[in-house]
Order: C-alpha cells, then sequence, then structure tokens
C-alpha cells in the first residue's frame, strides 16, 4: 500500500514550495507577456515603405517611448510594488498560496523587490535552471534574487 502523505521533512519547511514557484513565476510571466503584447500592438499602425519595413517618424518614436514606459511600469507593478502592497503577493503567488518576506523579519519593501527583479535575468539563465538549481538545492529554497535581496518564498 503506498502513501501520497507529504514526507515530515516538508511539512515542516515553509520553504519547500520550488512547484509553486515554478507556477508562480509561468503565471506572473503570461501576465507581463500580454500587457508588453498590447503595448507592442501600438505598432501596428506604423508606416511602412514599399518594402514593407516600418518608417520611422515622430509617431513612431511617441508610441515607441510610449511603450516602453508601459512595460516598464508594468514590470514595476508586477514584480515590486503589487507584493510590497499585498504583504509580498505577486498575482500568480497569491493564486498559488504562497509570499514573498524578508529574512530577517522587517516589513517588505521596494528595495528587496527590485534586487529580486533585477537578477530575474540570472535566475532565467539556461531557460530558467539557474532558478531552478538554486531553489532545489539551498537550504532555504532561495534564487539568487532571494539570496542576493534577503528574501524567502513561503507558504501562505
Amino acid at each position: 500500500m503506498t502513501s501520497t502523505a507529504v514526507p515530515a521533512t516538508q511539512q515542516s519547511d515553509p520553504t519547500a514550495v520550488v512547484g509553486r514557484r515554478v507556477g508562480q513565476f509561468i503565471i506572473d510571466y503570461l501576465i507581463v507577456v500580454v500587457v508588453a503584447g498590447l503595448g507592442l500592438s501600438l505598432f501596428l499602425p506604423a508606416d511602412t515603405n514599399a518594402e514593407g519595413a516600418v518608417e520611422p517618424n515622430a509617431l513612431f518614436w511617441l508610441i515607441a517611448l510610449a511603450n516602453v514606459a508601459i512595460v516598464l511600469g508594468w514590470n514595476l507593478w508586477v514584480w515590486v510594488f503589487r507584493p510590497v502592497r499585498t504583504g509580498g503577493r505577486i498575482y500568480g503567488m497569491q493564486l498559488l498560496g504562497i509570499h514573498v518576506e524578508r529574512i530577517d523579519g522587517q516589513q517588505l519593501t521596494a528595495g528587496p523587490m527590485v534586487i529580486r527583479s533585477l537578477l530575474l535575468v540570472v535566475d532565467l539563465l539556461v531557460s530558467g535552471l539557474v532558478g531552478l538549481i538554486t531553489m532545489a538545492a539551498s537550504e532555504r529554497h532561495q534564487r539568487v534574487g532571494d539570496m542576493v535581496a534577503g528574501t524567502v518564498v513561503v507558504r501562505d
């Protein structure tokens, strides 16, 4: 007879949420990509020449700058400001019952969240294997961004 019970080591470790973190990242990344795609769709009415190449004019550059502002603002909201306002919960984290908190027990602020966000670049190297391996191998299941920012992701 096989048991489907969670091992005692995982029951007592609130950071043993690697699978949820992968799901959370996929959900949040899709949300970010949809908004970025909507911003890029602003380029659809751009002027093109006979070969189909975009002719950059003043409107093109205005739309480009607006798109950069939208994408940066949205990324800041999703990865930094929303979690600070919601007790460490990005959209996917909220759905999957996990949240970010500081290791030192202090209130979560934008500083650590900015660090975590910037270091996603490192964690996503080799198709995300760097982050996945560090989460699986580290004692607190932290990715590189968490280690540098002094944060940890735990079950609600």
